[in-house]
């Protein structure tokens, strides 16, 4: 079974007739680590969003972990997300009133599922995200600390934290690596990659940066399987 599974997608935007996505089949192996390239405007955020279950297809099916997540509710899908994925955002989307474990803890809010897998980890959710805190490099000093006071390096290890914990089965990251500089950009794919080894988790990552790619089982650039760009609609 495979962590993502897209035959025959098509994606328009509401009001639009043209898809921005014609996406014949794709796949993501579990555990593979897969680095997702393309233009600004392609369609990578809106492909992520799809198979997050954030938007649906106007046409075709997609499966995550085996799930047919495209005909699923709204309600349902949301459910499912919350159990199933960790995503890393572009600009992190965290809570700057919150400390840290807070922020790190707010999947497991959602899901019992991520709760008990954290919990079997590391005995309460304060203590599992603690532990992902100091093995992503935040020092103990900034635990208590309102996530707002943190450096942007600091504030996406934290991002990334909450995106692993409760160990879900997909990690999708978008763009996360564009606010950082070089050095604190090594050390997250870094540590990315091996919390993702350890948890065994599929890896869908997209980034602009081409220096990036060596970390990765396979790259595929958009365009090339999106038929839409093919034949020269824009998105």
């Amino acid at each position: 079974m495979s962590a993502v599974a897209i035959h025959d997608l098509q994606f328009c935007y509401r009001g639009t007739q043209q898809p921005v996505l014609a996406i014949q089949n794709f796949t993501l192996a579990r555990g593979e680590k897969l680095f997702l390239k393309g233009a600004s405007g392609s369609g990578k955020s809106t492909l992520l969003q799809l198979i997050a279950g954030v938007l649906k297809p106007s046409l075709g099916d997609i499966e995550v972990l085996g799930a047919p997540i495209s005909t699923l509710s709204t309600g349902a899908r949301d459910q499912f997300r919350a159990d199933h994925l960790g995503f890393v955002f572009q600009l992190f989307n965290l809570l700057g009133f919150l400390n840290l474990v807070d922020n790190v803890v707010l999947p497991c809010r959602f899901s019992k599922l991520r709760a008990n897998n954290a919990r079997m980890s590391g005995g309460t959710l304060e203590t599992a995200a603690m532990t992902l805190l100091e093995a992503l490099g935040l020092p103990k000093s900034a635990i208590t600390r309102p996530v707002s006071q943190l450096s942007v390096g600091q504030q996406q290890r934290v991002a990334l934290a909450r995106a692993l914990i409760g160990t879900p089965e997909l990690v999708i990251c978008d763009e996360p690596t564009s606010a950082i500089d070089v050095a604190h950009r090594e050390r997250f794919m870094q540590l990315l990659l091996a919390q993702v080894a350890q948890s065994g988790a599929a890896l869908l990552f997209v980034s602009h940066d081409p220096a990036l790619e060596r970390y990765f089982d396979r790259s595929v650039h958009l365009e090339a399987i999106n038929q839409a760009a093919q034949s020269g609609i824009k998105s």
